[in-house]
């Protein structure tokens, strides 16, 4: 493998990596922070552009290389002289395995960015019903006051009531 698809390869892996971490039984304060990582730290940004884009041209490149490589085979089964040698079988191997390989890379990718969206709303998500949940008991407290404040004002009420009678 040339240094572009061992590149390619190694992104996959690290790919898998993050995925998996994600999708471990961790505390959501790591995941999530692990996600803000991935999504906020504008270095990381501009790395999976450049990934994504670089991505998408060799999945061009070699889908063109694939199909280019069917062509040239279908040629030489239809052609009687024509004899398919194992260098021509190799380099349609290659091809292939180097399609699935940045194919199956970039779905990946699209999936993991998917997951890191759902993490961020999932968060905002936690922290808007936890602020709402501080928010309900503080208005329940100021509930048990006013509760409070009206069983002495009726008590108070009562007892100068029974003054007067």
């Amino acid at each position: 493998m040339t240094l572009v698809w061992q590149s390619i390869f190694y992104g996959l892996v690290a790919e898998v990596a993050a995925f998996v971490f994600l999708c471990l039984p961790l505390p959501t304060t790591w995941r999530i922070g692990f996600g803000r990582l991935l999504v906020k730290v504008p270095l990381a940004k501009w790395l999976a552009i450049f990934w994504s884009m670089f991505l998408v041209v060799h999945f061009a490149q070699e889908l063109m290389e694939a199909r280019r490589m069917n062509d040239r085979l279908q040629q030489k089964d239809i052609n009687p002289l024509g004899a398919i040698s194992n260098h021509d079988l190799e380099r349609k191997f290659r091809a292939e395995r180097n399609l699935y390989i940045s194919g199956f890379s970039l779905l990946l990718l699209v999936i993991l960015n998917r997951f890191l969206a759902l993490l961020h709303k999932l968060h905002g998500t936690e922290t808007q019903a936890g602020s709402e949940h501080k928010q309900a008991q503080s208005q329940e407290k100021e509930l048990a006051k006013l509760r409070e404040q009206l069983r002495a004002a009726e008590e108070t009420l009562k007892k100068e009531t029974a003054k007067n009678k």
